[in-house]
């Protein structure tokens, strides 16, 4: 993050059933011009998973993320929202 910036995921925890997509979302501030998801598995780094400008173009994917993860963003309420069918630990973040 960048001096100004801010982003706040708005859950913190989810439970997924077996064959149920989930949509996570995150708020973020006017300073971020870019949107980015990452998936953590148990005791390893976070790995990039979608990256979208807050212009709602500009999606790079990861190519695990290419067929189970699909993002929006909606530029009235700053929110950032990705449903995906595969769940782990997701984190949120934004950039300039």
């Amino acid at each position: 993050l960048s001096d100004g910036d801010s982003v706040t995921q708005r859950e913190s925890s989810l439970t997924q059933t077996e064959r149920e997509d989930v949509t996570l979302s995150c708020t973020y501030t006017d300073d971020a011009l870019y949107l980015f998801w990452y998936r953590q598995y148990p005791d390893r780094e976070p790995e990039f998973a979608v990256r979208r400008h807050t212009g709602g173009g500009a999606e790079l994917k990861a190519d695990f993320a290419q067929d189970r993860f699909s993002d929006t963003v909606q530029q009235s309420d700053k929110l950032y929202r990705l449903t995906i069918s595969e769940l782990r630990l997701l984190l949120c973040r934004v950039s300039q």
